[in-house]
């Protein structure tokens, strides 16, 4: 996410065409989509355990 905003704010300090910000950006909403359903399972699991 501060790919993003640096490239908002200041687009001449990274130094990459549009199409690379992109990817960068594409890739970062993957690493939270898979964080987020990793930590989604894991807690599952744990209450599953607690629960029963």
């Amino acid at each position: 996410m501060g790919v993003e905003s640096i490239g908002a704010k200041m687009p001449h300090l990274l130094h990459a065409p549009y199409s690379v910000a992109m990817i960068v950006a594409a890739l970062n909403f993957v690493l939270i989509f898979t964080v987020a359903a990793l930590a989604f399972r894991m807690l599952r699991e744990r209450n599953l355990r607690t629960n029963g």
